[in-house]
């Protein structure tokens, strides 16, 4: 799990190394905190909700997304589209991942989008979005 996590840390300790423009000055921790979760219990940095900047916020949806649907990893199967976003509600739940930016994802049609793109035809089942936004009410 540390391997696993090391690479948060290693994207912060190499970009923040590299002199941006001011413009690109936060990529470092946009890049590293990708990894932080809304309740503050993400890693590399531990961060609260109100510290995880936006653009890193945005980042983890994708980035849950495409690990849960990648076609390419040795250590699991590829999930459905169903299956992936089903997944995705427990992490809104947990309160890992904004869910705005997650309903957003879903109304947007980028998850379909980039499902249609990257994903085989057999990972691609049928989604009722409203059931998948319905599923994301918080756990007691």
């Amino acid at each position: 799990r540390d391997k696993i996590q090391e690479h948060a840390k290693v994207s912060w300790e190499m970009l923040s190394s590299i002199t941006f423009p001011a413009k690109y000055r936060n990529v470092p921790l946009f890049a590293a905190a990708h990894h932080e979760q809304l309740s503050g219990k993400g890693y590399p940095f531990g961060l609260s909700a109100q510290e995880i900047p936006l653009p890193a916020r945005i980042v983890a949806v994708a980035d849950i997304f495409e690990a849960l649907s990648a076609k390419d990893r040795p250590y699991r199967t590829s999930s459905t589209l169903s299956q992936a976003l089903r997944i995705m509600t427990f992490f809104v739940k947990d309160n890992s991942i904004d869910k705005d930016i997650f309903f957003m994802f879903l109304d947007s049609g980028l998850y379909l989008e980039y499902a249609q793109k990257f994903m085989d035809p057999q990972q691609l089942d049928e989604v009722d979005i409203e059931a998948v936004k319905a599923a994301c009410q918080p756990r007691d």
